[in-house]
């Protein structure tokens, strides 16, 4: 089966749901010897993925792109904390007067260990031809192996909680 027809039913969750915290980040991906950079937005009092896009910069254009997508999914826009790191791009969440939280650790680290997860899989798969494909094809792929690390990164955090309650 086509990465194409798989990847369509891995989209990130597309309910409209009211959202609290939101984390942003980005990651450099290689691409046929071109740094690609990789933008997730995860929700992590929920656990999952909110939005993704696959950018050729990182600049005030594609966090004004995130935002859109955001806006597609989540409730309340002027409600919610967004958690990013020290990038200016990120400026522009404060410039049209939307909450950010600056942070390098704490609770960025869950998108960290999801981004490593990503790495991981991408080396794996990096042999068998993947800077070999089309873009479209490689958003496709990153798309499902965001829903993977997305439902690893719950089981994940349901075992410590069972582990912490007993």
């Amino acid at each position: 089966m086509r990465i194409k027809r798989i990847s369509k039913y891995f989209k990130p969750n597309n309910q409209k749901k009211k959202r609290k915290v939101l984390l942003i980040d980005e990651t450099v991906i290689k691409y046929k010897g071109k740094r690609r950079y990789f933008w997730v937005v995860l929700d992590p009092i929920n656990k999952e993925v909110v939005a993704t896009w696959l950018s050729r910069e990182r600049s005030f254009d594609e966090v004004s792109i995130i935002l859109y997508l955001v806006n597609k999914y989540a409730k309340g826009l002027e409600e919610i904390i967004f958690i990013t790191d020290k990038g200016p791009w990120y400026n522009l969440l404060e410039e049209k007067g939307l909450r950010r939280i600056k942070l390098k650790f704490h609770v960025r680290g869950y998108i960290e260990r999801f981004f490593r997860y990503i790495k991981d899989v991408i080396k794996r798969f990096d042999n068998q031809g993947f800077q070999s494909k089309d873009l479209r094809y490689v958003k496709g792929f990153l798309d499902v192996i965001c829903f993977e690390a997305q439902q690893r990164l719950k089981a994940i955090h349901s075992k410590k909680v069972k582990v912490m309650k007993s």
